[in-house]
């Protein structure tokens, strides 16, 4: 599934839910390999699939999967998720929030009609209906879920997080930190490395010089970083590689 920017009214009930929920804004802000996104889907025979992505560490790669599930739930538990996807996508009316972490939805009916919207996570949720956020994780007993958000955020909630240190340093102040700390441990690498990202988008590309060697030195951190990678993917479950995501 594509994040497609549309917003259907959905009508009927809900057969199959797939979701894409992502991390990040402007506001919340990830390092390399934080967990960037996660891509649920679910089916009124209670088949669920589960990836989560993890923030590529350097701006031209795509996010990475991190780790991919498939399981099965009971008849009860895929009825009340579809009940509550049904009766909260009925009513649901888009609300849009700038710099918020967004999701993204594609729903089928049981006529097979497919239906396309999208929303903020944390929801305001006016009309007070059953949290399908609380559902899914309860039902699929994962506490981590984003799914839509916890349905509770206000713009009257939002603070405006602490600076990272490297916005208010130069450019050049930030290579030379990356060329003195190429030994340092891994988790400094990491911070430098989102640190020479940062000036990256901000660069005006004229001094071609000075942008080689900001390329030089991305590239030779993503590559050291790559190999010594801490985390280890796991392997597909049984049955993913039927499903087409």
């Amino acid at each position: 599934m594509k994040k497609k920017v549309r917003t259907d009214h959905f009508i009927g009930r809900v057969r199959k839910l797939r979701i894409i929920s992502e991390h990040w804004s402007y506001w919340n802000r990830l390092r390399a390999y934080d967990e960037a996104e996660q891509r649920l889907t679910i089916n009124d025979r209670g088949q669920v699939w589960l990836s989560r992505y993890d923030r590529a560490p350097n701006p031209f790669y795509p996010d990475q999967p991190l780790s991919k599930q498939y399981f099965k739930l009971s008849e009860n538990a895929a009825k009340r998720i579809m009940d509550v996807a049904t009766d909260w996508f009925t009513q649901y009316e888009y609300h849009k929030i700038y710099d918020v972490p967004k999701w993204y939805a594609e729903l089928v009916n049981t006529e097979g009609k497919v239906f396309h919207t999208e929303g903020t996570q944390g929801y305001e949720n006016p009309l007070k209906l059953n949290s399908l956020t609380e559902a899914i994780r309860e039902e699929l007993k994962i506490p981590d879920l984003l799914v839509i958000g916890d349905e509770s955020w206000s713009e009257d909630d939002e603070e405006t997080p602490e600076p990272f240190w490297y916005e208010s340093a130069s450019l050049e102040e930030i290579m030379q930190l990356a060329e003195e700390d190429m030994e340092a441990d891994y988790n400094r690498r990491v911070e430098l490395l989102r640190a020479l990202e940062y000036k990256y988008w901000d660069f005006d590309g004229k001094d071609k010089e000075r942008l080689n060697r900001l390329y030089a030195l991305m590239h030779k951190y993503v590559m050291t970083l790559e190999a010594e990678r801490p985390v280890k993917r796991a392997k597909p479950s049984f049955a993913w590689d039927k499903f087409v995501e």
